[in-house]
């Protein structure tokens, strides 16, 4: 890459950040839904109107939409519009272009976590924004489709009969949320440690009338006695990354879990060295949310693992044989090769 090439690529990096930060404000005020409920093209006072918005702010923020390619406008610039094919792909996106609003409030807390004698790390209670994007960005439905169900044998069928499901970092249980909903029989407990997570999700299955799902503020690396073979299926998704402890936190799930039963495990997975990763934006993706999220989570003190959302593969392996799991079989998910589903037994 010469030098004006490299130039170029910063360029694109800050007029991108600018479009991203202009559709996550989009989305954060209400502008995107009223996109979303339409299909025909809006004035400037038709949407500040359905939106109960300011014109001018309104004008000014369709102005760099507009210029970005996110929102089409009429050739007289009076009408605006989002063409019904788009709108599936700008709904997905513009909860991912939320994520550095989020990164920015850890921004100098992260700052003090790479002096030698500042604080190890930040824990997900500190800024639960974050936990509320994570969750936003859960494709439940996809998730369980997708991940979950074909990836275990003989898992819906258990699932249909009844059986007991624990999700421990599970947010605000949007995805087990969606399995009570789906089999009424089964009986399922979220565990969190960041209890507004866990208001929100006993909020959410409250107003679905769902009877068949607790939530708990529970310590993955410190579950009750009682939980002892006691669950027949137990998952987690991007969780054993930001333990200090990942061996501490599945052990503790193999020791609920049930002799012969199963255990999933959705991970990130980036395959390879930093090196082979080079100008890949996917891989930077993950390095990033890695570094504000992910590793301030998982590095607490001296002795924490420091693992991260990069920890590979291989790593993922040995802290699963080394919790006495057995590895069934792996699934790398069709919509992101850096996600894998580890299907084990106890």
């Amino acid at each position: 890459m010469n030098a004006e090439e490299y130039k170029t690529k910063l360029s694109d990096y800050f007029y991108g950040s600018c479009a991203g930060i202009s559709v996550a404000l989009a989305k954060q005020t209400g502008l995107l839904d009223v996109f979303y409920a339409t299909n025909s093209p809006l004035t400037i006072s038709e949407i500040a109107e359905r939106n109960n918005s300011k014109d001018r702010y309104i004008k000014e923020l369709l102005g760099s939409l507009v210029s970005a390619g996110v929102v089409e406008i009429s050739d007289d610039s009076t009408q605006f519009h989002v063409p019904e094919e788009h709108k599936k792909h700008l709904q997905e996106y513009s909860v991912l272009c939320a994520f550095p609003t989020a990164f920015a409030e850890r921004f100098n807390a992260l700052t003090e976590c790479f002096k030698k004698d500042g604080p190890y790390g930040i824990n997900y209670s500190q800024s639960t924004s974050v936990c509320k994007l994570i969750g936003e960005n859960k494709n439940c439905e996809g998730i369980i489709e997708n991940q979950l169900l074909p990836a275990v044998p003989g898992l819906k069928e258990k699932l249909d009969s009844g059986i007991d499901v624990l999700e421990l970092g599970c947010n605000t249980g949007l995805v087990l949320i969606g399995l009570a909903t789906r089999f009424p029989k089964s009986r399922f407990l979220g565990g969190d440690v960041v209890e507004t997570s866990i208001e929100t999700g006993r909020d959410m299955a409250s107003s679905l009338n769902l009877k068949n799902i607790e939530f708990e503020v529970l310590d993955i690396m410190d579950l009750p006695t009682d939980f002892s073979d006691k669950y027949d299926w137990c998952f987690v998704q991007d969780v054993i990354h930001d333990l200090p402890k990942p061996d501490k936190g599945l052990s503790e799930l193999y020791r609920c879990l049930k002799r012969g039963q199963v255990f999933s495990m959705i991970e990130c997975t980036v395959p390879g060295s930093m090196a082979q990763h080079a100008n890949n934006l996917h891989a930077c993706y993950y390095y990033t949310a890695s570094t504000f999220m992910c590793l301030p989570s998982s590095f607490q003190q001296a002795d924490s693992a420091a693992a991260g959302a990069m920890w590979g593969a291989d790593n993922v392996r040995k802290a699963l044989y080394k919790a006495g799991f057995k590895i069934i079989n792996e699934t790398v998910s069709e919509s992101d090769e850096f996600i894998t589903h580890f299907v084990c037994q106890k």
